[in-house]
């Protein structure tokens, strides 16, 4: 689903162009998972679902699997100005 919407957000994860809301970095610990998992669940996930934020911009659900094969989903959105992916949530799956 959205394969041209994922591609973008891989590549901008690969080169590092994302960044993580306070509320995902704390997800992120307090499931003990680390931006690594992050990164590998979106480079081998896929789009699940697109959503509206309450302004009606698109984010999207993201699920995939960490390197020790944990269930990781994400939300992101991306953020047009800036070329960046902001993570909004993750959590484990």
């Amino acid at each position: 689903m959205y394969p041209r919407i994922l591609a973008r957000i891989r590549a901008l994860v690969r080169r590092g162009d994302y960044i993580l809301s306070i509320h995902a970095e704390n997800e992120l610990a307090d499931d003990y998972l680390n931006e690594q998992d992050l990164e590998a669940a979106i480079l081998n996930g896929t789009i699940i679902r697109r959503e509206r934020d309450p302004i009606g911009r698109a984010k999207y659900v993201i699920e995939g699997q960490t390197p020790g094969r944990k269930g990781l989903t994400a939300v992101v959105q991306l953020f047009q100005t800036r070329q960046l992916v902001v993570i909004i949530t993750v959590y484990e799956t």
